[in-house]
């Protein structure tokens, strides 16, 4: 007896946990379909499938523009970083927050700012995007515009007071980094500016020696110009006439022996 009833208490076991799996798979597709009803899930995904229509779709249901992603990214920001100009600028014609960050603190205004294929800075300007805020390395609108070589947005943040010589985390300036990445149309913009000639970053480097790091005649020419102080020394003693001589870059070495723009 006691093995015939384990028998069936085992079956009726059986019977109910495929009762309880048969509810949980209907369950599931229901809360599928609910989410993928969801305006907020739909203009996300739109985004993430260049939708242009799905997104307006969403939108004119409801969905909240301010919303973020799974990972915390904003929709206005994954929009410009997916370079969807057309439903950025749906969004950007709403009631929007404009200033909210992703984790790692980046705005909507510098995301655009490092975006010149989708011009997009000037209406987040227009709809507060604060101009001398930072992201959690430091980085600056103007800072992210020097990255990438976008003139247009340099020109305008410099217009409208961007702080120049802000510094990130590791102490470059908006023109340091211009020279990092070799950015010379930029450079010379920034460089019209005699306060950031002579600031050094955590290593005690200069635009100047930077300039020379990067072997760049034509920058150090110009820095050298505009009153950059070859003498200044790095954290290890290292002035910029050491550097092109320990680096072997004769031309720049004689450049720098030979100036007297001071």
């Amino acid at each position: 007896m006691n093995i015939k009833f384990q028998i069936l208490n085992n079956r009726k076991q059986r019977k109910i946990m495929k009762i309880l799996f048969s509810l949980f798979i209907i369950m599931s597709g229901i809360m599928a379909i609910a989410a993928c009803s969801d305006p907020n899930t739909q203009l996300i995904n739109a985004i993430k499938d260049n939708d242009v229509k799905a997104a307006q779709k969403a939108i004119e249901k409801g969905a909240d523009v301010n919303i973020c992603d799974k990972n915390g990214e904003p929709a206005i920001i994954l929009a410009l970083d997916l370079k969807r100009k057309r439903i950025a600028l749906e969004m950007l014609k709403q009631k929007i927050d404009v200033n909210v960050k992703t984790p790692d603190g980046t705005s909507a205004l510098m995301m655009a700012s490092a975006r010149p294929e989708i011009e997009l800075y000037l209406p987040i300007l227009d709809k507060g995007g604060i101009i001398n805020d930072h992201n959690n390395y430091g980085m600056t609108p103007l800072m992210f515009a020097a990255k990438t070589a976008y003139i247009d947005a340099i020109l305008s943040l410099i217009q409208k007071k961007s702080y120049m010589n802000a510094q990130d985390k590791d102490g470059n300036t908006a023109l340091m980094i211009a020279i990092i990445n070799k950015k010379n149309s930029i450079v010379r913009v920034l460089a019209d500016n005699k306060s950031l000639m002579n600031i050094q970053n955590n290593q005690g480097k200069t635009p100047l020696i930077l300039a020379v790091e990067n072997g760049s005649i034509e920058i150090v020419d110009l820095l050298l110009k505009r009153g950059a102080d070859p003498k200044i020394k790095d954290n290890e003693g290292m002035d910029a006439l050491s550097v092109a001589n320990k680096e072997g870059k004769q031309v720049i070495y004689n450049i720098l022996k030979n100036d007297n723009s001071k």
